[in-house]
This record gives C-alpha cells, sequence and structure tokens, in this order.
C-alpha cells in the first residue's frame, strides 16, 4: 500500500468526528456531516482487500477505528439508523478471521505472515464491543429491523 492511500485513509477514519466538551465539561463524540458516507467508502476498502497481509485491516487496526470512532458513533448516534447499521456492517467486516493461507494470482498458495498481528487486531475489536452499551443498541436494531420485515 502506497503512504499516500495510507494518508487518504487515516484522513477518511480522522473525519468520522471527533470529541468535544459539552456544557458540563463532559467528553461527547459528534460525528461529521458526512460520517455515513465515510464509513461506506471504508466498507468498499475493506471489501477490496484481498491481499494476504489485509493491508486495509491491518491500517485500520492500528488506527483503532473501531475503538476510537465505531463505537463512540454507535454509543452516541444508536437512535440514527444510518449510522448505526453502517457502524455495523464495518464492524462485522473488522471482526472476520484472517485466513491461515493464502493464493496468489498464479494460485501458489502460502501462509499469511501477519496472522498474529490480525488476530491482535480482531481481540480489539472483541474488546471494543464489551463497552458500555453498543451489544444492547446493536440488538436494538436488530429488533426494529425484524418488526418492520414482519408488518411488511
Amino acid at each position: 500500500m502506497e503512504a499516500y492511500e495510507e494518508e487518504d485513509i487515516a484522513a477518511t477514519v480522522s473525519n468520522l468526528g471527533q470529541y468535544e466538551s459539552s456544557t458540563t465539561g463532559s467528553k461527547i463524540f459528534v460525528r461529521s456531516d458526512e460520517c455515513v458516507a465515510l464509513l461506506k467508502d471504508l466498507q468498499r476498502l475493506l471489501k477490496h482487500d484481498q491481499s494476504a497481509d489485509r493491508h486495509v485491516f491491518r491500517l485500520l487496526g492500528r488506527l483503532r477505528v473501531v475503538e476510537l470512532y465505531v463505537v463512540p458513533l454507535l454509543l452516541h448516534y444508536h437512535d440514527e439508523l444510518p449510522v448505526l447499521f453502517e457502524g455495523a456492517r464495518i464492524s462485522y467486516l473488522l471482526s472476520t478471521q484472517p485466513k491461515r493461507e493464502v493464493r496468489d494470482e498464479q494460485g501458489r498458495t502460502h501462509v499469511c505472515v501477519t496472522m498474529a498481528e490480525q488476530k491482535n487486531y480482531l481481540l480489539e475489536t472483541k474488546k471494543a464491543f464489551l463497552q458500555g452499551e453498543v451489544l444492547a443498541a446493536l440488538f436494538s436494531m436488530m429488533v426494529e429491523a425484524v418488526g418492520r420485515y414482519d408488518k411488511g
């Protein structure tokens, strides 16, 4: 992955939102106006990250995107369905198990050399979901979706 691509992805992540001080002095996460579109951009990058080393996955792991951005979005904006849905989708993509072996363009099988790093990011992603009310918000989204499906 080129350095400029990494910089673009890092900028996309940082533009998801930021913490600001409230009038009471506590920190709240404030999403950007383009947050949902940026989450979709990150999803698109992850879906095309088919290399053995999963460069985009590893970069998002190093940037702690789930812990620092997605989980706060899910906690603070769980009532906004597009944010909740897109946050859940990117979380799913970042929680998939890495492949032990991969095939290159010539069909040769290689052992993944970044397996330990990928598993570490996977563990950190799962830990991030144990904070606060994230699981409750996701469960609520599923219940609402099932309710709409039953009526529809």
